[in-house]
């Protein structure tokens, strides 16, 4: 895997913060599951996952699987906003996940991901 992660508790919120490349969806299973395990090693029941950085391919396919797995792995326990550049973003991952009871959006900006969790955490 030629990617790479760190994250960072601000307050309640753990940013988690990934750059590098990937070929395979299975990377970013990878990513989603480490992101899990450090909210919950944190205590934060929200996070944000900053994937400007990160490079690969993204299907169609890839975003209806990446989004059934996000709503396995962070179920209604951890609140998401997933940063990707705009120009990517289409909401189809977003809505499989969402449909499947994650609470998960996908947003241009850091700025946007905070405005979410904070309207989402009412």
């Amino acid at each position: 895997m030629s990617l790479m992660s760190e994250s960072e508790l601000h307050g309640q919120c753990l940013k988690f913060r990934v750059t590098g490349s990937y070929d395979s969806r299975d990377e970013i299973f990878r990513v989603m599951e480490k992101l899990k395990a450090d909210a919950d090693l944190a205590g934060s029941r929200q996070a944000i996952l900053d994937l400007t950085d990160a490079h690969g391919p993204t299907s169609d396919m890839d975003r209806y699987f990446l989004g059934e797995r996000a709503a396995l792995i962070f179920r209604a326990h951890l609140r998401v906003a997933v940063v990707f550049p705009a120009e990517g973003i289409t909401k189809f991952g977003e809505n499989v996940a969402v449909n499947r009871g994650a609470q998960l959006a996908v947003v241009p900006t850091e700025q946007d991901a905070m405005a979410w969790l904070e309207r989402a955490g009412r």
